[in-house]
C-alpha cells in the first residue's frame, strides 16, 4: 500500500483543509503515515501569513525531500497560491496546488501511483485527531493593512447551513466535540441564516456533541450570542476574539471595525456572565505608528481585563498587504520589546485565571495519542485548559468530569471525578 504523510502550518482552517485531504486519500486506498516516517508522498499544506510562516513552509518541503530523495512532493494552500510558480521552481517539489485547486492534489497522487479510487462522494469517517474540526466558512470580505489571507483565500464563501448540520451529526459519531473554524466564522451566511442561526441549531441539537467556536471579530459577538454561552450547555466556555490592539488609533489604521471601549466592555461581560469563561484573543505588538502612549494604553487596560491567556504576534511586514507600505514602521528592537512585555502579560493573566479554575469541575476530552508510553493523559476542558490526568481511566477521544487540583506555571493536574 502507498504511504502519504500529511503536515500542516499555520490556522484551525489549514487544519481542516488537511483533514479532508488525509481522509480522502485513505478512502482511496493510501495508507496514512506520520509526518516523520518513510513515505512515497508527502503533502505539505503551507500558511502564509507571514514571511516567517511562508518560509518554514518551504524548509517542510526540503525536509520531507531529505527523509526520502525519491518521494513525490506536493505543496498545496495559502503560500502556493500567492506564490504558485516560486513553489513550482523548486527543485524538490513535484506539484503545487493552492487553494482553488487544494482538492486536485488528491487526484493527482492517484494518478502518480496509479491507484484506485473509491471516492463516491463527501468523506465522513472519524478525522485523525480527538476533536473535530468542522470549516463553515473560508476566504474574508474584509481588508485588514496587515492581512494577506483575502489573497490567498479570495472572498468569504460560507457552506450551506443544511450541510453543515449534516456533517456535525456525521462528525459527532466518532467526536464528542466539534470546533466551528473559517477565516471568520463570523462571516458566515447561508441564504440569510448567519452564524448566530447555525450556534443555536447545533447547540439544541441532541445528536450532536459540543460546539466550540474560533476566532470570532469583536464586533460580531451580539447580545444573542453573548446569550448562548449563558444558557447552551454545549456550546463551550471559550471565547478568542480576534482583537489586534486595544488602541483605537492603530486599530483604525489595521483596518478593523471596533473600538476599544466595546472590547472593553464585551469582555467584563463575557466575564460576569458566564462564570469560568474562558476568554482569550490575538494581538500585534509593534504595528507601523504605533506610538508609545498606543503600546501603554493596550498593555494597562489588558492588566485590568478578565482574560485567560493572549497569542502576542510581534508585527511582520507582509509583502502584499498595506501595512507593507505604511509610514511609521518600528525599530525591530522596539518591536521586540513591546511583545515580550504583552507576552508577560499575557502569562500573569493566564496564572490568573488558571488559579480561579483550581478545585473546580470540568468536562474534559482525552488527546493524548493511544500509543504514548507517559503515565499520564493530557485532557482538553471546554474552557480551554489542558489537564494532565492518570492515564487509563478515560480512553482517547472520550469525555468525562475532572477536577483541577494542582495549577503551576507549566502544568495543570487533576483527577477523574
Amino acid at each position: 500500500m502507498i504511504k502519504v504523510a500529511f503536515t500542516t502550518l499555520g490556522c484551525k482552517v489549514n487544519w481542516a483543509d488537511t483533514e479532508f485531504l488525509r481522509q480522502s486519500c485513505q478512502l482511496a486506498g493510501f495508507e496514512i503515515v506520520s509526518f516523520e516516517s518513510a513515505a512515497e508522498a508527502y503533502v505539505i499544506n503551507t500558511c502564509a501569513v507571514t514571511q516567517i510562516a511562508d518560509r518554514q513552509s518551504r524548509q517542510m518541503v526540503r525536509r520531507a525531500k531529505a527523509r526520502n530523495p525519491n518521494a513525490t512532493i506536493i505543496a498545496v494552500g495559502c503560500s502556493c497560491e500567492i506564490a504558485r510558480s516560486s513553489f513550482g521552481e523548486m527543485k524538490e517539489v513535484d506539484a503545487v496546488f493552492g487553494t482553488s485547486d487544494r482538492n486536485d492534489a488528491v487526484g493527482y497522487l492517484l494518478k502518480r501511483f496509479c491507484a484506485k479510487s473509491h471516492l463516491g462522494g463527501a468523506v465522513s469517517s472519524g478525522q485523525s485527531r480527538a476533536r473535530a474540526f468542522l470549516k463553515i466558512q473560508d476566504g474574508c470580505d474584509r481588508g485588514c493593512a496587515y492581512c494577506i489571507v483575502p489573497s490567498a483565500r479570495g472572498r468569504s464563501v460560507s457552506v450551506a447551513f443544511d450541510d453543515v448540520i449534516k456533517k456535525a451529526r456525521e462528525l459527532s459519531h466518532h467526536h464528542r466535540e466539534i470546533i466551528l473554524t473559517g477565516v471568520d466564522i463570523g462571516q458566515y451566511n447561508s441564504k440569510g441564516r448567519n452564524l448566530e442561526d447555525l450556534v443555536d441549531v447545533l447547540t439544541s441539537d441532541n445528536s450532536v456533541s459540543r460546539v466550540r467556536i474560533t476566532s470570532i471579530d469583536p464586533s460580531l459577538m451580539s447580545e444573542r450570542m453573548l446569550s448562548f454561552f449563558s444558557r447552551k450547555d454545549r456550546l463551550c466556555r471559550h471565547v478568542h476574539l480576534s482583537m489586534q490592539s486595544l488602541s483605537d488609533k492603530i486599530i483604525e489604521r489595521m483596518g478593523r471595525s471596533y473600538r476599544s471601549r466595546e472590547v472593553e466592555l464585551l469582555i467584563k461581560k463575557l466575564g460576569s456572565l458566564v462564570p469560568g469563561i474562558a476568554i482569550t484573543g490575538d494581538l500585534i505588538a509593534g504595528f507601523p505608528g504605533e506610538s508609545d502612549s498606543d503600546h501603554l494604553f493596550t498593555a494597562s487596560l489588558l492588566k485590568k481585563l478578565p482574560m485567560a491567556g493572549l497569542h502576542v504576534f510581534p508585527f511582520s511586514a507582509r509583502k502584499g498587504t498595506r501595512a507593507c507600505s505604511m509610514e511609521g514602521f518600528l525599530d525591530s528592537r522596539v518591536i521586540k520589546a513591546r511583545a515580550f512585555e504583552l507576552r508577560d502579560i499575557a502569562k500573569k493573566l493566564r496564572g490568573r485565571y488558571l488559579e480561579s479554575q483550581k478545585g473546580m469541575v470540568v468536562d474534559a476530552i482525552v488527546t493524548s495519542d493511544e500509543g504514548d508510553i507517559k503515565k499520564e493523559v493530557e485532557a482538553f476542558s471546554d474552557n480551554a485548559i489542558s489537564i494532565s490526568l492518570p492515564k487509563g481511566t478515560v480512553k482517547y477521544g472520550a469525555m468525562a468530569p475532572v477536577r483541577i487540583d494542582f495549577v503551576s506555571e507549566k502544568k495543570v493536574r487533576g483527577t477523574w471525578c
